[in-house]
């Protein structure tokens, strides 16, 4: 049924995580109860807690963020957490390393002899991921690039309007609202600038 399998890079990182973070930030006020009030406060510690609320209290995930933070030895069980459940359902699983630095993961998917089954393979394989993504990933992962990346919990809109404003492609009064909203036709708002709207998202997402 099925010819060579093909392989899925599946990038960490802020934007793919946004949708869960409002949703939870709107049940779960911000809570600052991560470390002792004679502690420095971990700027990322609200967003986490918010994050995590929903997940079951014998979560590793949970247990691993409790504390606000993410180890490298938390980080590599969650990693092959979510590997075992994938390789499990049939998807082997490749991480992506850089000098030390995670890139993301490869998943490899078995292709279809159909275009029929190969619609339904995908479904399948988009089902699975989620399901380990979702029970042992998700939440370490991004946190654990995020922190690296971005100590201070920064936002990353305000250094991509930054750097479109050096670039003079809005001016100084060009609010984040407004770019979330050009965000869903680039090309219709910026035009010949959208190129350069773009770099500087990939700059922002790098911290």
């Amino acid at each position: 049924m099925f010819g060579a399998a093909e392989s899925f890079l599946i990038l960490p990182g802020r934007f793919r995580m946004a949708a869960l973070l409002a949703a939870t930030t709107l049940a779960f006020p911000l809570m600052s109860a991560c470390t002792p009030a004679s502690e420095p406060q971990n700027p990322w510690c609200g967003e986490i807690e918010s994050a995590i609320a929903e997940l079951p209290a014998d979560s590793f995930q949970r247990q691993a963020l409790s504390d606000c933070k993410v180890t490298d030895d938390e980080f590599m069980q969650a990693l092959n957490d979510y590997k075992t459940c994938m390789s499990d359902h049939g998807y082997p699983v490749k991480f992506q390393f850089e000098g030390g630095r995670y890139l993301g993961r490869e998943v490899d998917v078995p292709a279809a002899s159909t275009e029929e089954y190969s619609q339904e393979a995908a479904k399948q394989f988009e089902t699975q991921n989620e399901q380990c993504d979702d029970n042992y990933l998700t939440h370490v992962e991004f946190y654990y690039v995020e922190m690296k990346s971005n100590p201070n919990n920064i936002d990353p809109t305000l250094e991509i309007i930054g750097c479109m404003q050096r670039r003079g492609i809005v001016d100084a009064n060009y609010t984040p609202e407004q770019f979330n909203a050009d965000l869903e036709d680039l090309a219709g708002t910026f035009g010949a600038d959208a190129a350069e709207v773009e770099e500087c998202m990939e700059l922002g997402a790098e911290g």
